[in-house]
């Protein structure tokens, strides 16, 4: 067999094979099935009925497993264990209280020739089957009661579930006056077909779980391992098997509490997951083996109690150093409580320096703006009124308010616009005022105004008065709306009114202007069609729980490559400079990842765009490295795309809290603090590089001195090299082609 087959495939074929044996042995097998018999044929009885059982067993459970498409719940087998069940009695009692009465004379004549036709292969069953024959047909007599022929009818129905056992027969001692007791009798017997009844279904159960369990025994070339089930970790998870395609598994550890949640596990196992119940919560946490953690390739804690997520995580990359494994060690953790990075920053420094742990902190909120940003550049939002700013009004300030405002700011500074928002949020005062304590520089710079004139609610009276005061002056100003208030059915109607607001001053088109949130799949496709075009709607969890998104290698790749050129005088390797600096390890690798989000806005002021070399097609005109860095040199776009880059880092650290430390304050005491670096965001959070990027030289003049002074006073340790901020900037531009070469993309021109 193909060893590309997945295992679904794999699990089909096994199940075929084991159908197919178990018909055998039951045919084989079949006249031994109602009696015991005493003959050359029968050696060993019990043996018989033992494997008759057993083949039964495996021939309905394979049979089931394989139509478990049309039997999908516990409920949906149950249902058909009664349809068929109820039939049978149907067909059964017709036919005793009927049919037999007119038959019992013809009964012998058909049980002679049946004998004498299997005379010569069966010549000493004979007797048996005549005498057993005799005694069930006198059972049916006219003193049989109604109760007799029911259960009668009921037990030999349980039989067509039980092919091993054979029609149900009356054993010779009893006396058929004895009605009473052969009510019991019968009743008994009815009890123990329902209990194995049961039991089979619940061992059916059982093995397909166990089925699903030995899947782990394949060799897969990738393997991804998600703590906990939801609707993000699963769409992830069914996005990584869709992109990875063959010899790919994803293995869904639960905790006990939800093992007996039989729609969760038929909803994972018919996706292909493999799927293990383990003690995640409580004292007695689960620890994975050394032989998982080997073979798989990234972990995933994206449950929705964080709590549980960061206990998890913590505990597995302690599991992960105290075992050594060497391999490299992917982790995807998902926290909406912010600088929780600074808790996982004290874990790595003490991870052995050999080891590589690649570490992503996100939350839904992240990478919904995230991917908003990069699909709705603010290089391409239409113009306002007034042409020379972006005007930006944000309704609803919960996390995603806050991820929408910060990356969108960071995203503006590619234009050459001023830029303005204006956030509302009837919560903002009791919930969400962090950020206004936090980054009061990045307000200031940027112009931020929280609830302006009083207006603390986005569907009152007042906001909308707000909005159409002096003949709808602010409605008219915005070039981007986001109303983000946490309910899609809220946004979506909220966003129609402003936008049919928009029609009545003639502006038609809200397409580009106005955007809804919606965090439903279902609901986002709802909308998608009834929104008549005239809003956006994003967010969608199909669309923000993918490879592409949340895993992201490339983006680690440019991004790697970027952090290399930044330090290349420190580390020797792209790689060992991407693992170097422990203690803001982090920090550096989130800030090279939103270095390489702005590349697309480089490439687009530069009239080009990239994609991934697998998708190029004949008509692309590939633009090399040597084209790219002489189109940087005509007039003088290298120090423009700089100065754009500087302004978007400035605008990164700001919207992070980071401080400017003012050119004034920096002296050589000051500087040694930080060994003599501008950056001293881990002892007094703030940067002295904040500032514009015509200023760089001055205070590069200033760090250079007091590197030459601490130089001549420090003769045995390693020198200081001199900074050189503008040239960081410009390298980091020029650096782009190599970074997306690393990461098989390549550049084009956009017209192309």
């Amino acid at each position: 067999m193909n060893t590309k087959l997945s295992f679904l495939k794999r699990e089909k074929w096994l199940l075929l094979i084991v159908l197919i044996v178990s018909i055998i042995v039951i045919w084989l097998g079949k006249d031994y099935t109602g009696f015991l018999t005493k003959g050359k044929f029968d050696p060993c009885p019990f043996l018989v009925i033992i494997t008759l059982s057993f083949a039964t067993l495996l021939f309905v459970s394979c049979l089931v497993l394989l139509v478990y498409p049309c039997l999908k719940t516990l409920r949906g087998k149950i249902a058909g264990f009664l349809i068929v069940f109820l039939f049978a009695i149907c067909v059964n009692f017709y036919y005793l209280n009927v049919v037999s009465d007119n038959r019992i004379e013809t009964k012998y004549e058909i049980q002679g020739a049946h004998i004498q036709r299997d005379t010569v292969f069966f010549k000493e069953i004979k007797e048996p089957l005549v005498k057993v024959s005799a005694v069930a047909t006198d059972t049916i007599s006219e003193k049989t009661t109604f109760i007799n022929i029911l259960l009668c009818s009921v037990n030999n129905s349980l039989s067509v579930f039980f092919p091993s056992r054979g029609n149900y027969r009356m054993a010779e001692k009893l006396n058929g006056n004895e009605q009473l007791f052969l009510n019991f009798y019968y009743l008994s017997h009815l009890l123990a077909y329902v209990y194995f009844a049961l039991l089979a279904i619940s061992v059916i159960n059982a093995g397909r779980r166990m089925m699903n369990r030995s899947r782990t025994l394949f060799n897969y070339k990738k393997r991804y391992v998600f703590a906990g089930a939801n609707e993000a970790s699963i769409l992830l998870a069914e996005d990584l098997m869709k992109t990875d395609k063959n010899d790919t598994s994803v293995i869904f550890y639960l905790p006990y509490s939800v093992s007996n949640n039989h729609e969760l596990f038929e909803k994972l196992d018919s996706l292909g997951f493999i799927v293990k119940y383990v003690p995640l919560d409580g004292s007695r946490m689960y620890k994975i083996s050394r032989r998982h953690i080997n073979k798989g390739n990234a972990y995933f804690f994206l449950d929705n109690n964080e709590d549980l997520n960061i206990k998890l995580a913590l505990k597995f990359i302690d599991r992960w150093k105290n075992i050594n494994v060497k391999k490299d060690l992917n982790i995807y953790i998902s926290v909406e409580t912010e600088d929780i990075g600074l808790l996982f920053n004290n874990v790595i420094e003490n991870v052995d320096k050999s080891s590589k742990l690649h570490l992503h902190i996100f939350n839904q909120s992240d990478i919904t703006a995230r991917q908003f940003v990069i699909e709705h550049p603010m290089l391409t939002a239409p113009l306002a009124a007034a042409q020379e700013e972006n005007n930006i009004l944000i309704l609803g300030f919960g996390y995603l308010g806050k991820e929408i405002l910060t990356k969108t700011i960071c995203d503006a500074q590619y234009t050459q616009k001023r830029l303005t928002i204006t956030v509302i949020d009837e919560h903002i005062e009791n919930y969400y005022s962090d950020f206004r304590f936090r980054c009061t520089e990045a307000i200031e710079k940027y112009k931020i105004d929280f609830n302006p004139e009083g207006v603390h609610h986005a569907r009152s009276r007042a906001f909308f008065n707000w909005l159409l005061r002096d003949n709808a002056a602010k409605l008219l100003s915005f070039n981007r709306i986001f109303v983000t208030l946490g309910n899609s059915r809220i946004n979506v109607d909220l966003a129609q009114n402003i936008c049919n607001l928009r029609k009545n001053y003639g502006l038609k088109n809200s397409k580009k202007v106005i955007f809804a949130h919606i965090n439903e799949t279902g609901a986002y496709n709802y909308f998608n069609e009834t929104s008549n075009e005239s809003i956006t709607t994003f967010g969608n969890p199909d669309k923000i729980y993918t490879k592409s998104v949340v895993v992201n290698e490339e983006m680690d790749t440019i991004a790697k490559q970027l952090h290399f050129k930044w330090s290349a005088s420190h580390y020797p390797t792209a790689e060992k400079a991407w693992f170097g600096d422990r203690a803001n390890l982090l920090w550096n690798q989130d800030s090279s990842r939103a270095s390489a989000m702005g590349i697309g806005n480089i490439l687009h002021l530069l009239g080009m765009k990239t994609i991934k070399a697998s998708d190029k097609r004949e008509d692309d005109v590939i633009v090399e490295d040597e084209e790219f860095a002489n189109r940087l040199m005509e007039n003088n776009y290298i120090d423009i795309l700089a100065e754009k880059e500087h302004k978007r880092w400035n605008a990164y650290h700001f919207t992070k809290g980071i401080r400017l430390w003012k050119m004034e304050d920096v002296n050589y005491e000051t500087l040694k603090e930080s060994g003599m670096k501008a950056n001293q965001i881990k002892e007094h959070n703030r940067h002295a590089a904040l500032i514009d990027f015509d200023q760089l030289p001055k205070l590069d003049q200033l760090i250079n001195a007091a590197r030459e002074r601490w130089n001549s006073e420090n003769s045995d340790n390693t020198p200081k090299k001199p900074d050189n901020n503008q040239q960081k900037d410009r390298d980091s531009i020029l650096e782009i082609p190599r970074s997306l070469r690393q990461a098989l993309c390549l550049i084009i021109y956009k017209n192309s």
